[in-house]
């Protein structure tokens, strides 16, 4: 955050924000989960942008976050404001709007897809790689990510194809080469939340990482708890549940369910 703060400052770059702002007639504010205490500075940013948008009289639409647990009047405050001034709010996942309800929100929230879920596999050319076991980690906190791997290569020795650790979160590669990967992979542990989101679109074997309520909360709206793997990852826990027989059929009904609300909500 202050790396692109500096970065403005010296660059073009919030000039030429501050004009594609002016000249929008909508701005869609996405997410992720943009105000994260865990984070206490993206509280701030995300409602600096928020009251930029306002003052600027434009209209906003929160649509595809995510929201946890607010503890901090601060943070209250400022999710309330940036909520209640907003055009329009969709949340992907129950617990969130139950998170607003429970704030000062005067408005509707509605519980939408995921936009990853209007993704169209026709759109790419199949390529085979292959089989893998994928390690799709981040960084988070003080949580490190080498004792994970570790932990994971240690519980997943039944595998005996290669152990990749990819970055989705700095993608080097185009889409199409990830949707392939994935769809190559024998097994995939997912702590970002759309590498989860594309296992299930490729309906490829995944567990989890439990790292942030958004991804526990997707897993319960989706009928996926079972996939879910908590911090501290314990690897005698990861190796019961590759023991367990992986049920294919369970990830493509999720995967349709999602599909048929994108479709009547289009």
């Amino acid at each position: 955050c202050i790396r692109s703060r500096l970065k403005s400052i010296f660059t073009h770059d919030k000039k030429q924000t501050q004009q594609a702002i002016s000249e929008a007639d909508y701005i869609l504010f996405g997410g992720g989960q943009l105000f994260n205490e865990d984070e206490p500075y993206s509280i701030y940013l995300w409602g600096i942008h928020a009251r930029a948008f306002q003052k600027l009289r434009k209209k906003y639409i929160i649509i595809g976050q995510s929201f946890s647990k607010l503890t901090k009047k601060y943070s209250k405050k400022i999710v309330e404001r940036a909520v209640n001034n907003a055009h329009e709010v969709f949340v992907r996942d129950e617990e969130s709007r139950n998170i607003l309800h429970k704030l000062n929100i005067k408005r509707q929230i509605y519980v939408t897809v995921d936009p990853a879920f209007i993704l169209d596999e026709s759109d790419f050319e199949e390529k085979k790689h292959e089989p893998s076991v994928l390690i799709i980690l981040r960084k988070y906190k003080n949580i490190d990510g080498k004792d994970i791997e570790k932990k994971i290569n240690k519980a997943a020795e039944k595998f005996t194809v290669d152990k990749k650790n990819i970055d989705i979160g700095n993608m080097r590669q185009s889409i199409s080469y990830y949707w392939n990967l994935f769809k190559s992979a024998e097994m995939i542990f997912a702590m970002r939340l759309h590498a989860a989101i594309l296992a299930i679109l490729a309906e490829r074997p995944f567990l989890a990482l439990n790292y942030s309520p958004k991804v526990e909360n997707m897993m319960k709206k989706l009928g996926l708890d079972k996939k879910v793997i908590n911090f501290p990852i314990n690897p005698s826990e990861i190796t019961a549940k590759l023991k367990q027989p992986f049920d294919i059929e369970k990830i493509k009904e999720a995967k349709a369910k999602e599909h048929k609300k994108a479709e009547n909500q289009q």
